[in-house]
């Protein structure tokens, strides 16, 4: 004696789960469990919606380092007494790496599986310009900001040594606003699409 048996409640319409018990067709009083297909809007994002999240939540965090040290950090190094500069900038050079640094590396490297992996409103071009952005940094980076701190970590924090550090940090914090903007674009794309 089979008989249809249905579930319903507050648990089962929040799992969005929905059983229903019958006869399965060709079975003696055999019972299945059905569920419905997922919809394509059940409230998931998909992997490629996170690589772009992941990418961004880098960038935009870095974005915020670079004009923290810019309008406040690094004008900041100029007030200290020249003779206690040397053991505050060793210790503030010392406390960068994680917080910054890594993340310097990380929002570059968040960059490369939109390759592989992006939402279908991103256009591959956007992307193309996310790592030209990305190695243009590295490159005021390597090639003008890390030479302007020698003099610093010398013990020099006076105008003449603090206006090319001030310089290329204010030229990072114009590209890096640059990955942003183009990121907060895509995102807006990916949201209406």
């Amino acid at each position: 004696m089979s008989s249809p048996l249905s579930l319903s409640g507050w648990a089962t319409d929040r799992m969005n789960i929905h059983f229903s018990a019958g006869v399965k067709p060709g079975a003696k009083n055999g019972r299945t469990l059905t569920a419905p297909a997922r919809s394509p809007h059940d409230g998931r994002m998909p992997f490629k919606a996170w690589t772009l999240v992941a990418c961004s939540a880098a960038n935009v965090y870095l974005l915020g380092v670079m004009v923290l040290f810019g309008a406040v950090v690094y004008p900041q190094l100029g007030a200290v007494e020249r003779g206690a500069f040397p053991p505050l900038y060793a210790a503030f050079t010392a406390r960068i790496g994680v917080p910054v640094v890594l993340f310097e590396v990380v929002a570059l490297l968040l960059t490369f599986p939109l390759y592989l992996a992006r939402p279908e409103a991103v256009p591959l071009g956007a992307v193309h310009a996310l790592v030209a952005l990305g190695v243009a940094y590295f490159a005021i980076t390597f090639g003008w900001h890390l030479p302007a701190h020698r003099a610093l970590a010398a013990g020099d924090n006076g105008a003449a040594a603090l206006t090319p550090l001030l310089r290329s940090q204010w030229a990072r914090t114009g590209v890096q606003l640059g990955r942003a903007g183009i990121l907060a674009w895509l995102g807006a794309r990916a949201t209406v699409a």
